[in-house]
């Protein structure tokens, strides 16, 4: 057992041994739960179980996991949040892209290749027209056009990039995050947030993890990628017009199906772009925040739906290669739920 598994769980509880403990009724002592968390030491099976269970984690996370981690995590966020809701991100994070691993490996799939460009994107990227040709290199590497992309899901999946919606505390919008071994890249989204959030925060992501832009820039700069990777410029252009002296909100939720962003960030696009002037991007905000439209707009988009783990677990289960039971487990459902999925889709 890794020791910092259940000493992160733990934490993730605002527990401490002793107060562990106590939650157990004594059944496993402060001293056994120190223990483990110094040296890795494994209990037996009814007290791993016991602890397990008092800390809401998997089974497998304290037992089956070895040394693979998340080691490295951007998050989006609206605000600070605490050490504590991190470490809850880390354990749902780590339990969800090993079973993506797992399942990749008894298929014979390499989980570390995702297609990468070449180039080294990280030079000299400082500036909104660096990031703006990024998101053109990124978009003709990956053979996306300019045309609007209707699914960020398929889109990013397809190339190799492992993307996981899970139930997020609400000022987080996601998360990018590389794990090993072996090295996985991965996209973490909030499944409650609604589609047009979820498009962008992974546009987003993708700039800060898969193009090396990491700490060398700025958020503002991995808006700005987002918005040229979700709404090209010469697509923009030929949809709204190179100059506009007015914009209103009925265009603006029109190109929201159109493009799949938010009606606020397609305005901040079309100010970026000097579509519209800064006078009339400001009276479009304040628009924003008289109706209450700050945080959420109306005409919310689909969420987006990651797909392709949910079809490597059935592939697994059509070729023998796992139980039912297992199958279950790993889809987050009930042994029945796959069966009436199966019913379903017959």
């Amino acid at each position: 057992m890794s020791s910092n598994r259940l000493k992160n769980a733990r934490y993730a509880k605002g527990m401490s041994a002793k107060s562990l403990s106590a939650k157990l009724g004594g059944k496993v002592s402060a001293r056994e739960i120190s223990r483990c968390e110094l040296d890795g030491s494994v209990l037996d099976g009814e007290k791993m179980s016991l602890l397990a269970n008092a800390l809401d984690v998997p089974l497998a996370y304290l037992l089956d996991y070895g040394e693979f981690s998340v080691y490295q995590k951007n998050f989006r966020k609206k605000s600070s949040f605490g050490k504590r809701a991190e470490a809850r991100v880390d354990i749902d994070a780590t339990v969800a892209l090993q079973k993506y691993v797992d399942v990749e490996s008894m298929l014979g799939i390499a989980s570390g290749d995702w297609n990468k460009p070449d180039m080294d994107l990280c030079l000299g990227l400082n500036s909104p027209q660096d990031a703006e040709e990024v998101a053109v290199e990124l978009r003709r590497h990956w053979r996306l056009g300019s045309d609007p992309i209707r699914s960020m899901s398929a889109a990013i999946e397809r190339e190799g990039v492992k993307l996981i919606a899970l139930h997020l505390p609400d000022n987080i919008d996601g998360v990018s995050a590389r794990a090993r071994p072996p090295d996985v890249e991965a996209i973490i989204i909030n499944a409650d947030k609604p589609g047009e959030r979820q498009r962008f925060t992974i546009a987003h992501e993708l700039g800060h993890q898969f193009l090396c832009i990491g700490d060398c820039v700025d958020e503002k700069l991995c808006n700005w990628f987002a918005g040229a990777f979700l709404m090209p410029k010469d697509m923009a252009l030929y949809e709204i017009g190179e100059r506009r002296a007015r914009i209103d909100f009925p265009e603006l939720f029109a190109l929201k199906d159109l493009f799949g962003m938010s009606a606020q960030a397609i305005a901040y696009r079309c100010r970026d772009l000097g579509i519209i002037s800064q006078s009339v991007f400001r009276s479009l905000m304040k628009q924003v925040n008289a109706r209450g439209w700050r945080k959420s707009e109306p005409n919310p988009l689909p969420p987006e739906s990651p797909e392709r783990f949910k079809r490597l677990c059935w592939r697994a289960l059509d070729e023998g290669l796992i139980t039912e039971s297992r199958a279950a487990e790993l889809l987050d459902m009930s042994v029945r739920r796959l069966h009436q999925e199966t019913v379903e889709s017959e």
